[in-house]
């Protein structure tokens, strides 16, 4: 009877309510209490840019204030987890406060999902943007590869862009900094040609890249999504021989001799067609006579010339990527019956060599010049040449010495011949 009564209590039955609630909240908040915290490095976005714009005008943030600090108050169960990118502010530009400041301010709102608006603030509360005479100019677009590289064996032809021009709006001072409009194409191990999308790339003048803060301030005539480059593919093909017609006649009782190029091969890129029709030709670029690039007039000595190869490729082909356009001539100019002959450096004898010291030949060939009858000359062979250095009393260093040749009979050196050494002592 006794406990019927007190179940049926009224007055014990709230106070039971009330009690329980105050459990349930000391509870809720040991385990997850409301607790306040501050996210640094949250972007602002800008609403209704078209409001200045009506007017003529354009903005621009100023320097600091894309980004803001939130101060967030709520259950540690949503406040710990937060990132910058979970928050937005905005500042929206149809509640500027006033356009006789300088900057004008403008207030932020923040939104924070599971978060009341009431317990986030932004720190500023405003931002400050410039306003400045909106104008326009118009940009022809270039394209490039970037720091991408296309597949093993190809490089980048030709690339056109469409649309080839673009008309950029926004601040006066902004736009004069532009220089140039770059679309940047992604061509990483690719080989086909075809029409590839391009991030669009404002730069300045000094050749820095604008920021999304700056990039913010501009709009374009064309969506940048619509941006696209044609790439054309060229094959690259090595081992291009460098070929030398000479013009002119040496001084009389001479005649010119070999003739090495410097490099001796290139590697040039075009279409597969005109490529083949190298390939077909000897795979070979002459530098013609009728250039007189290599006029050999009145010569009676060695010379060299420096030729700018590209003046010699055929239409439809240039250099391939990091080849160097000047090619070294150098022209060999020998008496009437006589000849040039390379000889390995290794097959050098070294005479006199202290015993404490290596040496090295400077070079790997030296060339010597041999007259003599001709049956003689067409019989000599590098083989049938013994050369010789004296090594006697010289110490660690480079020297210049005299080379002694001895040659077979009816054959003598049109002049003396010298070879350059390096000796090092032996380390122990």
């Amino acid at each position: 009877m006794i406990k019927n009564r007190i179940i049926k209590h009224p007055g014990l039955a709230v106070i039971s309510l009330v009690l329980a609630f105050i459990i349930w909240f000391i509870i809720t908040n040991y385990r997850n209490p409301v607790i306040t915290r501050t996210i640094t490095g949250v972007p602002v976005t800008v609403l209704n840019a078209s409001h200045v714009e009506s007017m003529g005008l354009s903005y621009s943030l100023v320097a600091g204030h894309d980004t803001v600090s939130v101060t967030v108050r709520g259950n540690r169960s949503n406040v710990e987890s937060l990132r910058a990118s979970n928050i937005t502010v905005q500042a929206d530009l149809t509640q500027l406060i006033s356009l006789d400041t300088s900057p004008v301010m403008v207030p932020l709102s923040v939104s924070v999902p599971g978060i009341s608006s009431d317990s986030c603030v932004t720190n500023p509360r405003n931002i400050g943007i410039e306003l400045e005479e909106r104008v326009s100019k118009d940009f022809v677009i270039t394209a490039s590869g970037g720091s991408t590289k296309p597949a093993n064996g190809y490089e980048i032809g030709v690339m056109t862009v469409e649309p080839e021009k673009l008309t950029v709006r926004g601040p006066n001072t902004l736009i004069d900094r532009i220089d140039k409009i770059t679309a940047v194409v992604d061509v990483s191990n690719k080989s086909r040609s075809g029409v590839y999308p391009s991030v669009i790339k404002v730069i300045d003048r000094n050749g820095e890249e604008l920021d999304d803060t700056k990039m913010s301030s501009l709009s374009f005539s064309t969506d940048q999504s619509a941006i696209r480059v044609n790439v054309s593919f060229y094959k690259v093909q090595t081992g291009v021989k460098v070929k030398v017609e000479t013009s002119g006649e040496p001084a009389p009782g001479y005649q010119v001799g070999e003739i090495v190029t410097t490099p001796a091969t290139i590697s040039v890129v075009g279409e597969e067609t005109v490529l083949e029709a190298l390939s077909d030709a000897g795979n070979a670029v002459t530098i013609t006579s009728g250039s007189q690039e290599v006029d050999c007039s009145g010569k009676s000595e060695d010379f060299d010339v420096r030729v700018d190869i590209r003046n010699f490729l055929p239409e439809g082909i240039s250099l391939a990527e990091d080849i160097t356009n000047v090619v070294m001539v150098s022209v060999h100019i020998l008496p009437y019956n006589s000849k040039l002959v390379s000889l390995e450096s290794q097959s050098i004898v070294k005479e006199n060599l202290d015993a404490g010291l290596n040496c090295v030949f400077d070079v790997s060939k030296v060339d010597i010049k041999v007259q003599g009858t001709d049956d003689a000359l067409s019989s000599l062979t590098a083989g049938s040449v013994q050369a010789y250095v004296d090594l006697a009393g010289l110490s660690e260093g480079t020297h210049v010495v005299p080379l002694r040749v001895t040659l077979p009979e009816d054959l003598e050196l049109v002049e003396n011949a010298t070879v350059s050494v390096t000796l090092s002592r032996t380390q122990t």
